[in-house]
């Protein structure tokens, strides 16, 4: 048994334009919305350039007036303290390589377990639902969507472990 705990979050570094475009009618101007997605904050300052540049280049660039931007969710971001200490509970429970630490971005990751962390310091867990031996790759929001539900054993025995060794502190 294996748990994979996220000190912050999954994958590294990317950036995800969304393919659906909102697009308003304002005073005889036509706006027109698109949300991205940017885990590397330096990177953000290119973005709007990049955009600029394609709409130079296309027949809109006489109709072209601004872009703008404004940032939406903040990145969830686990407690260090309470990361490391159920780290240690599950490695003394369960083994020293039962437990895996994983860094980065979750990709379309905005969630608002962020506010309650901004209240009160948390832990944020990910639980795996693949099993590749069993041909089971468990990809969120897809069709066919498939979990190895021996998952739920694991996570239920992983949570009320780390319940209970904090009640019992």
């Amino acid at each position: 048994m294996k748990f994979i705990l996220f000190p912050n979050t999954a994958f590294s570094d990317y950036f995800f334009p969304e393919e659906n475009f909102v697009i308003e009618e304002d005073s005889a101007q036509l706006k027109i919305k698109a949300y991205a997605y940017e885990t590397n904050k330096s990177n953000l300052t290119d973005i709007l350039p990049k955009i600029e540049q394609v709409i130079s280049r296309s027949t809109y660039k006489d109709h072209f007036i601004s872009t703008s931007f404004i940032q939406g969710n903040p990145t969830v971001l686990n407690d260090e303290s309470l990361t490391n200490d159920a780290i240690s509970i599950l490695k003394d429970l369960y083994g020293s390589n039962s437990v895996l630490r994983a860094y980065g971005q979750i990709p379309y990751f905005n969630d608002d377990f962020i506010y309650f962390q901004q209240k009160i310091p948390g832990v944020y867990f990910l639980l795996g639902g693949s099993n590749t031996e069993k041909g089971l790759i468990a990809m969120n929001h897809a069709p066919d969507f498939r979990v190895d539900e021996e998952c739920i054993r694991t996570g239920v025995k992983a949570f009320s472990s780390l319940i209970l060794e904090r009640v019992n502190k």
